[in-house]
C-alpha cells in the first residue's frame, strides 16, 4: 500500500496485551510471545492468533486459515509514519466484542 497509495483507510483488529490478557474469551487464542519482523529500522510486533472453533461458525470469523497475526497498534501506525504518512485515528474501540479494533486514515 505504501508503494502505490498517497492515502489509505484501514479498519483492523490489533493486539493490545492490556485488553486481550484480561479477557477469558481472547487470551487463550494468542501466543504469548511476539513475532518480530523488521521493516527499515523498525521492529514490527505481531502475535499469532488462532481461530479455533470460530472456523466452524457459519458467519465470517476473519479468515479461512486456522491462524492470523495481529500487529500491535504502535507497529501498524509507526511503520506508516516511517514511510512518510500522517496518521489520523478515527476510532479506537478497545471493547469491541472480537478484540481491540482500530479505524485510521493515513495520507502523505
Amino acid at each position: 500500500m505504501v508503494k502505490v497509495s498517497r492515502a489509505i483507510g484501514v479498519w483492523t483488529h490489533y493486539y493490545d496485551p492490556d485488553v486481550i490478557l484480561k479477557r477469558d474469551d481472547l487470551k487463550d487464542r494468542f501466543d504469548s510471545a511476539a513475532r518480530v519482523q523488521h521493516i527499515g529500522g523498525r521492529g514490527i510486533l505481531s502475535y499469532k492468533q488462532r481461530y479455533l472453533n470460530a472456523l466452524k461458525s457459519k458467519g465470517f470469523c476473519g479468515g479461512s486459515a486456522p491462524t492470523s497475526y495481529w500487529l500491535t497498534k504502535e507497529s501498524s501506525l509507526g511503520v506508516l509514519s516511517d514511510f512518510g504518512f500522517q496518521v489520523v485515528i478515527g476510532q479506537d474501540c478497545k471493547d469491541h466484542p472480537n478484540g481491540p479494533a482500530l479505524t485510521f486514515f493515513a495520507s502523505r
